[in-house]
């Protein structure tokens, strides 16, 4: 008898490196038809600049933001016949449409990414019974980590119907630099060469959102407090790049594509990630993984993940720029940098994309055992 591979349609928001690398190894699994449908980003839209060809190799469309038209998706799903469907929370209202359509027609099993912690505002609370009736067709959900698991099992999902683990860091892109940290000149006292960063490294959008107005004033006060202070490399674009030249020692190197960014970490020292809100907050782990110790603040996902207290890290409280400041001077004088790095991506090291699609491609084998594939 003759095993048919299980066909899964993936329907998200918008590509980004990390997702394609995990797409990509997943589509690289035995017995697994992977089929994409994404929305494209644009610096001038998204303040990101990825480039379409990050998803080459997989199967996939790619639509402007909200515009993947229900008959289009229609179509694709009527080729494909799909035995799963993975949707992005309730992101795109068609997206859910299919899904429902699908699962009513043909038995399809329903998969939901979701990053949206709990926060228990009034918003979220009111939303729950909402949400509920909305989400009836989801089997299983996969969140960023504990807070965003605990949102989900407000709007009725059990336990079991939820796994953590929506989102990897890319390992054969950003592991190469964790090799280098324990040989090059990143763990010395900084150079006087510019164009070499070997201090700390922040890396994410310039929006507020991304703390960047606490990372500029705790960074300020640093300079002032060290007379050997290392300079801070910012990669990114947003509105906020202005401010990054209006204190000394920035240096902004604008956005930096994937295959860039490893380089620049394995000639840092440190990461700071000051974020007031990160549903989880890949480019911690990314840091992480290439072997950076990090100070990041505790409204991201991530670093409740991956920093153990004075181990490979610090981890502070949100919109404080006196504790950013506090995690800066215990990094610039720690005895043993090389160790905290090391520590770092053991930590990371359980977000792989190959843990990844190991992940997934089990949440896909258990929804489907009532159903025999032949």
């Amino acid at each position: 008898m003759n095993h048919q591979p299980v066909r899964v349609l993936i329907l998200w928001s918008r590509i980004s490196g990390y997702m394609a690398a995990s797409w990509q190894r997943l589509s690289s699994l035995d017995d697994l038809d992977l089929t994409v449908v994404a929305w494209s980003v644009s610096a001038a839209r998204d303040n990101a600049a990825f480039d379409a060809s990050i998803m080459d190799g997989l199967n996939c469309h790619l639509y402007p933001p909200q515009t993947a038209p229900l008959n289009e998706l229609t179509a694709i799903a009527e080729h494909l016949q799909p035995d799963i469907v993975v949707v992005p929370g309730w992101i795109h209202p068609n997206f859910h449409k299919l899904a429902r359509t699908l699962k009513r027609r043909s038995g399809c099993r329903v998969v939901m990414g979701m990053d949206t912690p709990w926060t228990g505002t009034p918003k979220q609370q009111l939303s729950q019974i909402v949400r509920r009736v909305q989400l009836r067709h989801v089997d299983h959900v996969i969140t960023a980590g504990s807070r965003t698991s605990e949102y989900a099992r407000k709007l009725g999902f059990s336990d079991s119907e939820i796994t953590e683990g929506v989102y990897a860091w890319d390992e054969q892109l950003f592991g190469g630099a964790a090799v280098e940290q324990g040989t090059n000149a990143s763990l010395l006292p900084a150079e006087n060469d510019p164009s070499d960063p070997n201090g700390f490294l922040f890396v994410g959008r310039y929006v507020p959102e991304k703390g960047l107005a606490d990372l500029l004033n705790a960074y300020a006060k640093y300079r002032r407090t060290v007379k050997d202070p290392w300079p801070l490399t910012c990669c990114g674009t947003g509105p906020l790049a202005g401010q990054l030249g209006e204190t000394e020692g920035v240096q902004d190197r604008g956005f930096q594509s994937p295959e860039a960014i490893p380089a620049i970490m394995s000639r840092s020292q440190a990461f700071l990630f000051p974020s007031t809100y990160e549903p989880w907050g890949v480019a911690l782990a990314e840091a992480m993984g290439a072997g950076l110790p990090a100070i990041s603040t505790d409204a991201c996902g991530a670093a409740r993940d991956l920093i153990l207290a004075n181990q490979n890290g610090q981890m502070v409280p949100a919109s404080n720029p006196d504790a950013l400041l506090e995690g800066m001077l215990w990094l610039h004088h720690h005895p043993n940098r090389a160790s905290l790095g090391r520590e770092a991506s053991r930590a990371a090291e359980r977000f792989t994309t190959a843990r990844w699609a190991t992940r997934w491609q089990k949440v896909f084998a258990q929804l489907l055992t009532d159903r025999p594939l032949t």
